[in-house]
């Protein structure tokens, strides 16, 4: 029986899974893939790739001092495009139709990677190491009294209902009546 009778079987045509298709890469039309074009799209986006698993990864704001921790430099692209590639003539150069292009989604990618670091030092942290000494005294007298509350709730509870329990005699010893 194959996997997708049996699924058609119990679940509408429009809830089974689409077979998995080729899909058409989104790499725009400036970027041939065998050229240096492809080759700097391929390097952002990698860059691009590891520089949002450094921010997911960190969330202090001392972790940002220094700005190549987080976002993609050109010297960066240069690097991953070839060994002898410098970044100047390969984002400036009047001679190549992609520069302008490229330098845009580098931008594109370098906006996108500061919004994110924006937003994951924006978080404000929920543990007990975020909160002043006065917060945490604070917090501390206020469960100490609660829980003081509760145990002579407690107390008073038990001692009702041992009174309740106990037989008119022994009242009448412990000279309850």
């Amino acid at each position: 029986m194959n996997i997708d009778d049996y699924l058609s079987k119990y679940l509408d045509t429009s809830e089974l899974p689409e077979e998995a298709k080729p899909e058409k890469s989104s790499r725009p039309d400036w970027a041939e893939p065998s050229k240096r074009s492809g080759k700097a799209y391929d390097a952002i986006e990698s860059l691009k790739g590891q520089k949002k698993a450094f921010i997911k990864k960190h969330g202090k704001k001392s972790d940002y001092d220094l700005k190549g921790n987080y976002l993609i430099t050109k010297k960066e692209v240069a690097q991953l495009v070839g060994p002898n590639v410098k970044p100047q003539p390969l984002f400036f150069s009047k001679t190549t139709s992609y520069c302008e292009a490229l330098l845009t989604h580098f931008n594109n990618a370098n906006d996108e990677l500061n919004a994110s670091k924006e937003k994951r030092i924006s978080k404000k942290g929920r543990g007990l190491m975020q909160k002043t000494k006065e917060e945490l005294i604070e917090q501390l007298r206020a469960e100490k009294e609660s829980k003081t509350e509760e145990l002579t709730s407690l107390v008073d509870d038990v001692y009702q209902r041992t009174l309740d329990n106990i037989s008119l005699d022994m009242k009448r010893k412990l000279g309850l009546l």
